[in-house]
């Protein structure tokens, strides 16, 4: 394994250098994924282009500096700093809740959010949480930047619409409002070090008694991570908090689910888990949405990516 590598000194030097080299360059930020595949002999490419210490590709603020706003996160920011953002509390939550299962501390201090979503696996920890949130990616490359739904930069296993000399540089997340409360569900056998069997993403926004809107992404059921838009619309044409409404949604959510038999689950368990796992975010989404100061403690922070993981275990 050996190939040129260059340390870009600026977003522009680094869109530069893909321009001359198309696809036989790869970027490095976190490198977790990259440096595993090319190990592997899966990847080879001829340059290694590095943009890890690009600063204006990392970190975590509200746009026009006002939550209400939404908020922009670097796409060279790494897992860690999302699990532990402080910015990242209410409706955001559930990103670092997943942020926080991501492999051991060790990955989570290295991998980025950008590699994670740009590797495009179907398990991707970050997917579900931002598709919840409606997030959209920002791409900058020869002909300019532009903004994509994330649920539209997803094409297949490991595809993006991302392409030769484009970088993705960060995302956006809309304010999911001050009554919502969210939560993500990590299937896994173990917990750590594990990609998800199943996983289950759910934002819940509340208007007094009403459930005014309500998301839900999936990771780990289909090629790409998806919207259960079935389901969403389900609760938002009932409305209520009801155990029965909860659960019509989770069923419906299994429906939209497309997984397949591998060597960690069968298609048939994991669509059960979605039923089960959906069940469970959304009872813990809502109870976040009406009664919002459970979420804010010190413990309850120190708790992110615990509390919200599951073992593979029994179906109830």
């Amino acid at each position: 394994m050996s190939c040129q590598y260059i340390r870009a000194r600026s977003l522009d030097d680094a869109l530069s250098i893909l321009a001359g080299l198309g696809d036989r360059a790869a970027v490095l930020a976190g490198g977790t994924d990259l440096i595993l595949g090319m190990r592997a002999g899966q990847l080879a490419p001829e340059c290694l282009v590095d943009i890890s210490r690009l600063e204006e590709l990392r970190g975590i603020r509200f746009a026009n500096g006002s939550p209400e706003s939404g908020l922009i996160v670097g796409a060279a920011t790494t897992v860690h700093e999302l699990a532990s953002s402080p910015l990242l509390a209410g409706g955001y939550r559930l990103l670092a809740e997943a942020a926080g299962t991501l492999a051991s501390v060790q990955i989570r201090n290295r991998a980025t959010v950008g590699g994670n979503l740009c590797h495009a696996a179907p398990s991707a920890d970050c997917a579900p949480p931002l598709l919840a949130l409606e997030a959209q990616v920002e791409l900058a490359g020869p002909q300019g930047r532009e903004r994509v739904p994330l649920e539209d930069f997803f094409v297949g296993p490991g595809q993006t619409v991302l392409g030769a000399g484009r970088i993705l540089v960060g995302l956006y997340l809309p304010y999911p409002g001050d009554c919502s409360g969210g939560c993500y569900i990590k299937h896994s056998l173990r917990r750590a070090m594990d990609c998800a069997f199943v996983g289950v993403a759910a934002l819940v926004c509340v208007d007094g008694e009403r459930l005014s809107r309500a998301r839900i992404g999936l990771g780990a059921v289909a090629s790409t991570p998806i919207r259960a838009r079935r389901a969403e619309a389900l609760l938002t044409e009932r409305g209520d908090f009801g155990p029965e409404t909860f659960a019509a949604a989770a069923r419906v959510a299994a429906g939209e689910a497309r997984p397949i038999d591998d060597i960690r689950a069968s298609a048939w368990y994991r669509r059960r888990m979605v039923e089960v796992q959906t069940r469970r975010a959304l009872e813990r989404a809502a109870s976040e949405a009406k009664y919002p100061e459970r979420g804010t403690s010190e413990a309850k922070y120190s708790e992110r990516g615990t509390r919200a993981t599951s073992w593979a275990g029994p179906l109830s």
